[in-house]
């Protein structure tokens, strides 16, 4: 019996701590979810207050060219993928995790050209990503690709930092097999959507069953999304 993937840190202690993060995720969404949670606790050891996450599964930072963010289309198995990323990052209470929608595109959106870059409210100083470099090559031309990359998409801080995570997945290999996978229930078949779409709550202190709540109906959403928020009676009687 022998781990599938050795222990390997590029991380060390003595590194900064950001206030602001992008996670770029590139692992299949087929392992994505096993992954998850060794990839959040690497993350939110670098970044304390709020992380971006960009889902761009299959992503290559390596060769000659400059890879570009894609659609992602708007699936069961990716609408599974976001509730859990959401529902394992309170185990990090001091982390604001929002997952980017900007490349999630639904059946029947008419889809608007990638390539301007998206301002984000908390700019990241950093950029992580969960891509793994099978060859053992050199980190720094992949560092370079993922900071490109990162700056093509979103506004980022200037002197932006690249980190290359490699979380101690739990998964062992038995015989030369890897052990059987529970069953998602989740499937690549894209989700039903429709031309509008209405959400109403109170949303007195967003958490993440909010985030996975507004980030379904966006994924829904064709053309407009309309929030309808409660206050005054019925914030006062509201719970948490």
């Amino acid at each position: 019996m022998h781990c599938l993937f050795p222990h390997m840190f590029f991380l060390r202690h003595s590194m900064s701590v950001f206030r602001s993060g992008l996670l770029v995720l590139t692992s299949p969404l087929s392992a994505l979810s096993l992954r998850l949670v060794p990839i959040l606790a690497s993350a939110a050891r670098l970044v304390q207050d709020t992380l971006y996450v960009h889902l761009q599964p299959g992503l290559s930072l390596t060769g000659s060219t400059q890879p570009r963010s894609t659609y992602v289309p708007a699936t069961s198995e990716v609408y599974t993928l976001i509730s859990k990323l959401y529902t394992d990052a309170d185990a990090h209470a001091h982390l604001d995790v929002r997952v980017l929608l900007t490349n999630i595109l639904n059946q029947g959106a008419t889809p608007p050209v990638l390539g301007s870059v998206q301002n984000l409210s908390q700019p990241p100083e950093v950029v992580l990503t969960d891509f793994e470099m099978g060859d053992g090559g050199q980190s720094n031309p992949v560092k370079q690709r993922l900071e490109r990359y990162a700056t093509s998409c979103y506004s980022c801080r200037p002197n932006l930092i690249s980190v290359l995570l490699y979380p101690e997945y739990e998964l062992e290999v038995v015989d030369g097999e890897l052990p059987p996978q529970p069953e998602t229930g989740a499937s690549g078949e894209p989700l039903e959507s429709y031309s509008d779409v209405v959400v109403g709550g109170t949303f007195d202190r967003l958490h993440n069953g909010h985030k996975i709540l507004l980030s379904v109906s966006c994924m829904l959403a064709e053309k407009r999304l309309l929030m309808g928020i409660s206050d005054k009676d019925l914030l006062e009687s509201g719970s948490l």
